[in-house]
């Protein structure tokens, strides 16, 4: 339960963060992370691949987009 409040409040974080700087990068790559230790799949996915769409040699994104795929069997 802790665990999920502290997903949740990065969540409202990454996201109001998003709103002052919709083009950062690695805040779309912590978002992800976050919703992916969340088991929030799907948030993960997006934040992932709008995170590899401003930066395609974002390492660390590219190793969560694989590993969100292997969580969601695709």
């Amino acid at each position: 339960l802790r665990k999920q409040k502290l997903y949740d409040e990065a969540e409202r974080y990454y996201t109001r963060a998003l709103e002052i700087c919709p083009d950062d990068e690695n805040l779309y790559f912590n978002l992800g992370r976050a919703m992916y230790e969340a088991s929030k799949l799907e948030h993960a996915a997006n934040a992932v691949r709008i995170c590899l769409s401003l930066n395609p040699r974002h390492r660390e994104a590219a190793k969560l987009a694989r590993a969100v795929a292997r969580a969601q069997g695709t």
